[in-house]
This record gives C-alpha cells, structure tokens and sequence, in this order.
C-alpha cells in the first residue's frame, strides 16, 4: 500500500555545484518519528529513464518528524544545468509503505540552460512583520529553495528609487513600506548558503518627486510638457547615454552589488512612454528610450562586473514591459530575457508568440504573468487548475517563470508587496509543478530543440499525425495542445491538456478536472528507434514510463507508432532515436 499524503520530501538548495553533497528535507508520516537512533529510507535518483543511483540512505536523525539525508552522486553523473528526479520510500509503523519524490537542479551554476525566479518583498525588522525570528529563513529563502529558484527578485528593498541607501538602516520607501536593510543583508547571506542569487529591485525609470524637481532637465515629458509619472509618486527619467540620470542610476547598482551584496540587479521599467521629450531651459529634446535600454544593460554590465572579485559575475535581468523591446535588448549582456505579460497577450498562443520572439537571442526566457484567479476567483480549485495549465505551457515550450515567493506567495499582480497566500494545501497540489520541468529539465531546456510544431503537424507538409482525440497547435480550448520539439536523436512532444476548458484564456480560473483521453501518436522516423517514454506530474511519483511502440507504414513513410494515456494538465512523451547526423 502506498500513501503519500503525511510525507514530503523537499531540497535544501535551489541549485547545486557539481561534487557538492544534494541535501533534502525529509518530513516523516505519524509513527516514524526520529528519536537519535539510526533511521533508513530507500531512496533512488533518476535522470530521465535511467536509474544513476538506488540504495538505502541513513537520516540524519534528531527530534521530531522533520529530518533529512545527503546524497553524494557519481563524478560525471551530469552536465550543467541537468535535472534528476529523487524518490523516498519509508515505512511508516504501522507496515504501510510512503513515499515522496521531488527534483533537483545538480552542476548548474553558471549554466544558461534555465533561470527559476523567486521573489521577496517583506524587509522589515521582524523578517516578515515579525513571523520568523531574525536571521532564520525557513518562512521565506527556504521556500525559494524548495522551489528550485536559481534567483531571487528582491522587491522594492530600496530607500528611494533615485537613492537606494541612506543615512540609518532602516527605513521607508515611497509605498511607506518599513525596511531594515540588516534584514536584507540577511535576506542575501540567506539565499547565498541555498545556491540562490540575490537581485536588487532597481528600477531604471524612477525618481521620487523632490529628485525630479531638483533635475528637471533629466525628467521626460509629454509634448505638452507635463512630466511622466507613476501614481503622482515615480517620475520618469531619461536614461540616454551620457546623460546625469544613468551616471546616478548606475552608481545606486554599483551600491546594490558592492556595499550591500547583491549578486546582480532587476532593471525594471514601466513600459510607457516609449517616446517623450525632455527640457533643459528653452532646449527641447526627443527620446526614443528603445534606443537606450540596450547600451543601459551594456554599462550596468560594465560597472558591475569591473567591482566584482573572486572570478564573480553580476547577474543581469531586464525587464520587458508588454514584451517590449524585446529586439533591442535580448542582444544585450544580460543572463535572460525576461518578459512582463499584460494586454493584449491575453490567450496561450500569445504567451506562445512571446516565447518565440525571445527564443532566438540563446538565453534563457522568463515570464512574468502575474495569476489573477488567485486573488480574484472564489473557487481556490480554478485558481490552481489555471496555474498547472500555465506552468505546463512554460514547460512545454522551454520557458520559465515568476510565480512563487515570499511566505509561500504567489503573484496576482504587478505590485508584489500584495501578492496573495493560496496556503499549504494549494501549495502541496502544486508542488509537482514545480518539481516536474526540473526533473525533466533536459527534455524542456536548452540543449539545442527547435520547435517544429506547426511545420510538422499540420496541412501538406505534415509528417507527424495524432489519432483519438481532438487537437490543436495553438491552444485551442476543448483540445489536446501539441508542442513539438526535436534535436538529433530526440523528439519530444509536449500535451498540454485543454479538453473541456471553455476558453484559452491563460489568466482565468480553469476547470479542475481534466478530462482523460488515449491519444494515438506517429512519429516519423529520423533514424533507428531507440526507446520511447512518457511522464507527467500527477502519476507514479513523476516516473518516466517507457512505452511499447511498433514501426509500421505511416501517410508519409515509416514511423514509430505509439499510444499515450493523457491524464493531466501536462503530459511528457520523449521518442529517442539513432540519429544519423
């Protein structure tokens, strides 16, 4: 008998260096409580189909039902940026076996396969209003490793935008939230010790007003020449090159890193305007800020990495307001392109057009859509549904995403100091979400895929074909969305399960139940057939289980005939052949 549900297994870091000791956390069912004598857990890594390690592994004892275990893998065991999936079975006392599966990330620092984006957002002198005593991180930073965040996003941390520190350590931003800048000192060591870069909130855009009236040349304008500003608060300013507002933005980065300790910085912009003038006396001057942001990410680059020591490199995130522009930044030095999602990018092939314009720049992608349902939708079950279709998009597609943080939050909107609290148990549903793209993170990420969807699937040109269920390549409500992707000797085909949603609306409250359907599948062969496999988060503790396949004669020529049983959101099928290339 198996029975998950009163144990859960979970990583100590979001990310760790190749020959480092893999650390969990090990939360124990009723009746297998620690009490200092040698306790065992049957535990096995896989990576992919393949079993890399099988045995039974001592805990680290202590009191109560929380302990752990660390696991040393085989030199070579993985390249940069490779995923394992990691099981745990125990008795629990009373004979029934449990067990409890996750992930990790293992050799990745450095790599550019996948960045995973957590946020922060309480600085105060208590942690998080008091919650959790200073200097401890388990209602926060540790969150953010048990959802294998490579990155943390710290917002809004700053004193002012024009002037991120000041006289005292603590403080008050311009929303009138508390800060201590001890707390987020502590924040950073934090994230440091669970493999996690810290990035400083800075916005590129922003003045406080006083600033603004004290540099009125720097300020952009309308044609009127009425200032632009954020709810009365956040003056606009002009960012070109040679200008005084970059010189000073420039030196509160150079702060962030060399005073303070982040590894790297968060430029965020507002989006609008995307044209404006500015004055300086009887000159008027016009500004096209798509001109500027590129060489921006350039001089951050410059500045933050000629104060770095120790072979260290700042990290680099630009944010692209409405996918805009992606074009004259993804080229820039930065370590992602990172996109903030709103109108009119309103359904799932839209979140597809904006994978796609990102893709060609060989970094990472990250998405910022923010998941209304969770504040809005009354029904808790249609929040998560909309969130497992969301998270099963971004895996299909090679995508990552900004969701999760603080306390266990979850981003309903742009204002992260309001993110909503869904609680433990949407938490726990969820979970394999998160679990399961870095498990398979070789099948999502990177390593040379190239989207042969619409090219492959459909009219004269087709060379796949799909029997049994209705499909779409766009993400059509009421179907089977297939996403193909292919390198040499690997297919990979990604369903993401729309049957019985009403609408492919990504940022609306879904159905919970998702319908099951036996999907036939031929895939043309490109090469000798090896092996064939599928997987999805919900079934068999996320275990890959290999498929029966037979070659036959297909409407384009032979093809490796198969049958898959889609009983999720997400459904991963892996076809891996001999290529001749």
């Amino acid at each position: 008998m198996s029975d998950s549900m009163n144990l859960s297994l979970k990583t100590l870091k979001g990310r760790y260096r190749e020959g480092e000791p893999v650390g969990f956390a090990l939360a124990l069912p009723d009746g297998f409580r620690t009490s200092g004598e040698a306790k065992r857990v049957r535990v096995a890594v896989f990576r992919g189909l393949d079993a890399i390690f099988e045995g039974d592994v001592v805990l680290d004892g202590g009191p109560g039902r929380e302990t752990g275990f660390a696991l040393e893998l085989p030199a070579g065991a993985a390249t940069p940026g490779e995923g394992f999936r990691v099981t745990v079975s125990a008795e629990d006392g009373h004979g029934f076996i449990r067990s409890a599966w996750t992930a990790f990330d293992y050799g990745g620092e450095g790599a550019s396969r996948s960045v995973r984006y957590g946020f922060l957002s309480e600085f105060d002198s208590g942690g998080a209003s008091g919650e959790y005593p200073p200097g401890d991180d388990s209602g926060a930073v540790r969150f953010l490793a048990e959802c294998h965040s490579t990155h943390a996003q710290f917002y809004d941390w700053s004193r002012r935008p024009e002037g991120f520190g000041g006289e005292s350590t603590t403080y008050r931003d311009l929303m009138g939230k508390e800060i201590d800048l001890d707390t987020v000192r502590r924040r950073i060591a934090q994230c440091a010790g669970r493999g996690i870069f810290s990035m400083a909130y800075g916005a590129v855009y922003a003045a406080s007003e006083d600033y603004a009236l004290a540099h009125p040349a720097w300020v952009l304008r309308d044609f009127a020449g009425k200032p632009h500003a954020l709810i009365g608060k956040f003056f606009i300013m002009d960012v070109s090159e040679g200008g005084g507002w970059r010189a000073n933005i420039l030196r509160q980065y150079r702060y962030a890193v060399e005073s303070v300790g982040f590894d790297g910085i968060h430029m965020d912009t507002y989006g609008y305007p995307k044209k404006a003038f500015v004055r300086d006396g009887d000159s008027v001057g016009f500004v096209r800020l798509d001109e500027s942001f590129g060489s921006l990410i350039d001089d951050t680059r410059s500045t933050l990495d000629a104060v770095l020591t120790g072979g260290r490199r700042a990290q680099l995130i630009f944010n692209n307001v409405g996918n805009w522009p992606v074009d004259r930044t993804g080229p820039a030095a930065q370590d992602a392109v990172y996109v903030e999602v709103w109108e009119p990018y309103v359904r799932y092939a839209h979140l597809r057009d904006i994978a796609r314009s990102a893709e060609k720049f060989d970094k990472p992608v990250i998405l910022a859509a923010y998941l209304a349902p969770f504040r809005t939708d009354p029904e808790p079950g249609a929040a998560a549904a909309a969130a497992k279709l969301y998270m099963a998009f971004c895996a299909a597609h090679g995508v990552s995403y900004i969701l999760f943080g603080e306390r266990g939050g979850v981003l309903t909107q742009g204002y992260y100091g309001d993110h909503s609290l869904p609680g433990p148990a949407i938490l726990a549903e969820l979970k394999p979400w998160i679990d399961f793209p870095v498990a398979y993170a070789r099948y999502f990420f990177g390593y040379g895929y190239t989207d042969i969807t619409e090219t492959h699937t459909a009219g004269e040109n087709r060379e796949f074909a799909f029997y049994g269920a209705p499909l779409s390549i766009d993400g059509a409500p009421g179907t089977l969305w297939a996403v193909i992707r292919e390198r040499p000797g690997t297919v990979v085909i990604s369903l993401v399960n729309l049957l019985g949603q009403s609408d492919d609306l990504w940022n609306r409250g879904k159905r919970g139940d998702f319908p099951e359907a036996s999907l036939g599948i031929d895939i043309p062969l490109y090469g000798k057939p090896a092996r064939c496999f599928a997987a999805n988060p919900e079934a068999e503790l996320g275990a890959a289980r290999q498929l029966d396949f037979s070659v036959a004669e297909g409407e384009r020529g032979p093809v490796a005939r198969l049958n898959v049983r889609v009983r999720c959101a997400l459904t991963l099928v892996v076809f891996e052949y001999v290529s001749p290339d």
